[in-house]
Parts: structure tokens; C-alpha cells; sequence
């Protein structure tokens, strides 16, 4: 059934797609989701400390005064791109416009970026090791609260955490964190310190469901980062229910 139900939809996307071809996200390019130029060109190789900026070999923070900022289980955050051009245009036209499809090529960019930091190449085999992912490595959304969920139709960071949960071979769990405050939007906050109170209490961790996997990574994936506030707000419950070791995953900063 579920085979049948991938044909008629790619059959029926087909018929769409010459009727109305889809556009790149990034450019326009007809009959593209997400153009392999633009995901090139959206692409950072470099990692840096979220906070300060400076930058290192794999998103930690810095030592003393970044440190001290940040839930302690909280090891590092990672970004595949800026957050602007073409991965700006396609991170609003997945939340806003709801393209749904947008997820995919974007949590496959976020897999890139996740993969360069947690994976190194054994220099005699050649074979690629993991140093920075437990095995019951697990990936957890940054969730919206349900009435936001309900007002979109759908949760970006969870469609997102999909597509890098099928790239990484990794499970998405759903049932441990949620969102117990519906707040406004923080890009209508009007400065950073206004956005770091706003965010402060707003999720939640349930500790039974948690306990398989305290021992576990976890990367905890969102969208868009400015200040780091809902990011760290979502790691701090996760380190009160118990874990301690979170990898922050997003797609842009």
C-alpha cells in the first residue's frame, strides 16, 4: 500500500510539475526544489563557536566566558549555511509558503555538515569513523508549541530532523521534549537580551521517556539560530531530565 501510495504521488508531482513546474527555492530554476548550485553556494564548511563567533574545528564554545553561558550538556552547535540569500529564501518558503519538500534537501545539507564534524577518516583503511556519536545516537526536534503547530499545519524542525534522521540512520523521538509556553516570534524581539528572556522556561522534558537514552547523543535540531536562546532553552530541559551529551544541529545561523 505504502509503495502504491510513492507511485501515485510521484506520478501525480509529475503531472504538476508540466503543468506548474516547481522553482528553486534559491533561484527560480524551473523543475528544481533546491538546486545543487544553490545548496553549494548555501553550504559552510567552516565551524565556530555560536556565540562569539570565533572560529574551530567543530562548533564548541569557547572555554571561559561562552562556556559559562551554555547548559553543560550542551558540547556544541553546528549550522550548514548563513542565514541569508538562497538558504534564507528557502528556509521562509518552507515555513511560510509551505513547501514541505523544502525539508529534504535541507536536512540532507544539515547531514553534510553533522557528517564533517562527527565522522574522520581512518588515514590507512580509509574507512570513516565515528568519534563524536554514541551508538544509540538519537535525533530530537526543537518543537513549536501546539497551537503554533496547528496555525502552520505542520513543524519545520521535525520535517527537517526526518530527512537528516534517514541520511544519518539515526531515529527522530518525538515524545521527550515539548514546548509548554507559545511565544511570539523571536525575530520580532527587539534586541538580544529581550530575546534571551524571552525564552527562558518554555520546554519541557519528560524524564521516563528520556532514561533509554540519557547515555545517548543527542542532536537536537532547529531550523534558524540567532542568539542561541531557544536552542539553549530546549538543551537546558533536556539536562535537567537527564542527558548529558547534546550536539546543537541547525540549519542556519
Amino acid at each position: 500500500m505504502d509503495n502504491l501510495r510513492k507511485r501515485i504521488k510521484t506520478v501525480f508531482e509529475a503531472i504538476l510539475d508540466a503543468i506548474i513546474p516547481r522553482k528553486c527555492a534559491g533561484c527560480g530554476k524551473e523543475r528544481e526544489i533546491f538546486c545543487a548550485l544553490c545548496r553549494m553556494t548555501s553550504y559552510s564548511k567552516w565551524f565556530s563557536c555560536v556565540l562569539c563567533g570565533a572560529r574551530n574545528q567543530s562548533g564548541a564554545f569557547c572555554a571561559q566566558s561562552c562556556r559559562r553561558k551554555t547548559p553543560k550538556a550542551l558540547k556544541k552547535a553546528i549550522w550548514a549555511g548563513t542565514y541569508d540569500n538562497e538558504l534564507k529564501e528557502a528556509i521562509w518558503q518552507l515555513k511560510y509558503k509551505k513547501r514541505k519538500e523544502l525539508a529534504k534537501p535541507l536536512g540532507m545539507l544539515l547531514a553534510k555538515k553533522l557528517k564533517s564534524c562527527c565522522y574522520s577518516r581512518d588515514p590507512i583503511s580509509g574507512n570513516s569513523q565515528r568519534w563524536d556519536l554514541m551508538e544509540n545516537s538519537i535525533i530530537i526536534p526543537v518543537p513549536l508549541h501546539l497551537i503554533k503547530e496547528h496555525e502552520r499545519g505542520f513543524n519545520q524542525a521535525r520535517l527537517i530532523a526526518e530527512a537528516l534522521g534517514k541520511e544519518m540512520n539515526m531515529p527522530v523521538v518525538l515524545n521527550i521534549l515539548k514546548r509548554i509556553k507559545n511565544m511570539a516570534p523571536q525575530a520580532r524581539a527587539l534586541n538580544k537580551k529581550t530575546r534571551t528572556e524571552n525564552m527562558v522556561g518554555i520546554f519541557s522534558s519528560d524524564t521516563v521517556a528520556l532514561q533509554p537514552y540519557c547515555n545517548a547523543t543527542i542532536i537536537l535540531v532547529d531550523d534558524v539560530a540567532t542568539t542561541g536562546a531557544t536552542l539553549f532553552d530546549a538543551a537546558c530541559a533536556l539536562e535537567e531530565a537527564g542527558a548529558i551529551y547534546i550536539i546543537g544541529a541547525l540549519v542556519a545561523h
